[in-house]
């Protein structure tokens, strides 16, 4: 199975949308991303997101980029501060390619976590629109298998 780890797309400051939607770079950045992952023939059977405007933005320009046959699907425990034991236990369980878009500190502790069982030290220096592929061996543990950010492409 692999997981793969998007931080979202750079929003627009709360000052000038509460919501937070993202910016015009952010969407530029995703867009690229998506691009770019389309022509590595990448298989994501599904893409959850959390609640915030930003994650389902980026999701929604991913899905469509990977021709991704199902929506993306809001998942609650993906917020910043949201603790990652539930996805965690979820996540030793699927055996099909997910893709996860959500946020720090919470993409940074799950990915430790899953590498080396502790959320310190943060072992992936997570990019705004930057995507990080985690792979499930046979026996249970994982590894990375790369990793790209925006401004590679």
């Amino acid at each position: 199975m692999r997981l793969y780890l998007v931080q979202h797309g750079e929003a627009v400051s709360e000052e000038v949308n509460p919501r937070r939607p993202l910016s015009d770079k952010g969407r530029l950045d995703v867009q690229k991303m998506g691009k770019f992952l389309s022509r590595t023939k990448l298989k994501v059977e599904h893409i959850w997101h959390s609640e915030k405007t930003r994650a389902l933005e980026t999701a929604g320009i991913l899905a469509e980029a990977l021709s991704i046959k199902d929506a993306p699907v809001m998942r609650q425990g993906l917020a910043p501060l949201d603790p990652i034991e539930g996805i965690e236990r979820e996540l030793r369980k699927r055996e099909e390619n997910l893709m996860i878009v959500g946020h720090l500190p919470f993409l940074g502790r799950l990915a430790s976590t899953l590498l080396i069982g502790s959320t310190s030290p943060n072992l992936v220096a997570f990019q705004q629109g930057g995507v990080v592929c985690l792979e499930r061996l046979e026996a249970g543990s994982w590894s990375l298998k790369w990793m790209v950010n925006p401004e590679l492409l």
